[in-house]
């Protein structure tokens, strides 16, 4: 017999409501045990013109790190099974991940905690920090007709959660269909902490740059150190994600088959620094104020429904998902 079975149901009760919502801890920086090497590069993005943005994610292959952290009580015995279930059936889960961005070229995103097997997630929180080893190449920089190579990094990293959940590289966005919906979208760009000896944080002015030799913007009253290593300012960052953000939400004829995804699975995304709110936007009310027949050429590539069957749909999807409704011409939710 397991020892916590020995334990008053109130303690037991209370213990694993703790294992549920545990968190482990990210890695301290990319020189932690969980190093590059151990790292497997993944590609969901095939509907862009920029083949390299898929080696700019990098996931840890382990399957352990994907395990909910229910698993263990929920396989211990029947009676911890019941338990458990009986606590995750009252549950509003709130997952975490880290993103850490190294050297502006690549994502290595973690999750640090899966409370339970969900379809509907209370709160996603991502907490994005910088790190700087070395200069090169850097993801923040658009191409010919192309946004640069992070927006779809970041959006690769979204879209996998929303339609397969908090799972590794060993899964294909075709293997899972259900999908996974959001109430509450957190991301939260960390300030750099604790740097080391010759890195420092660019000014916030210089924006989502470069910042190696060639490269550099001129902020008045900066100068640059080409012997430093210069981290982007976290507000900078926060920018950049607020004009991708807001480049997804605007539903036009380019962005309208990568944006619908986040209105029909996600109720409100908030954008922090340091867990400052800087951007909130309220996917229900957004829907609501296209208008009758939608942005002018929104879904016109051919093979997409028409604007008013898509917002139509959604509605019915996100009531059944209990995701805020407000119809259009409405100014009262359902």
């Amino acid at each position: 017999m397991s020892r916590l079975l020995l334990l008053p149901r109130e303690l037991r009760d209370d213990i694993i409501k703790l294992v549920i919502n545990s968190y482990s801890p990210p890695p301290r920086n990319p020189h932690d045990p969980f190093g590059q090497a151990k790292l497997k590069r993944h590609l969901d993005c095939t509907y862009h013109k920029a083949p390299w943005s898929g080696s700019c994610i990098l996931y840890d292959p382990r399957s352990h790190d994907y395990l909910p952290n229910c698993s263990a009580l929920l396989q211990t015995n029947w009676k911890l099974h019941h338990e458990t279930m009986e606590r995750l059936n009252k549950l509003r889960p709130n997952f975490a991940l880290d993103i850490m961005v190294v050297d502006n070229t690549q994502l290595w995103p973690k999750w640090t905690s899966i409370p339970m097997v969900s379809s509907h997630v209370e709160t996603v929180t991502a907490h994005i920090r910088t790190f700087r080893t070395e200069a090169g190449w850097q993801g923040f920089l658009g191409g010919p007709g192309e946004p640069p190579s992070m927006t779809w990094a970041f959006y690769d990293i979204l879209k996998r959660f929303l339609n397969i959940g908090p799972v590794g590289p060993g899964y294909s966005v075709n293997e899972i269909g259900r999908g996974t919906t959001i109430q509450t979208l957190q991301i939260d760009v960390v300030c750099p902490k604790d740097l080391p000896e010759g890195t420092e944080v660019a000014p916030e002015q210089s924006g989502a740059q470069i910042y190696f030799p060639g490269h550099i913007p001129f902020v008045e009253g900066f100068l640059y150190d080409e012997k430093k290593k210069y981290l982007m300012h976290p507000k900078s960052l926060a920018r950049f994600l607020w004009c991708w953000l807001e480049a997804l939400l605007h539903m036009d004829r380019y962005s309208a088959i990568h944006g619908a995804i986040l209105f029909e699975r996600v109720g409100t995304i908030r954008l922090m620094v340091d867990g400052e709110l800087f951007k909130e936007w309220n996917l229900a009310t957004l829907l609501a104020a296209f208008p009758l027949d939608g942005p002018p050429q929104t879904f016109e590539r051919g093979t997409e429904a028409d604007f008013k069957s898509w917002r139509e749909e959604t509605y019915v999807f996100r009531k059944q998902a209990g995701l805020p409704v407000i119809r259009h011409g409405s100014a009262q939710g359902s």
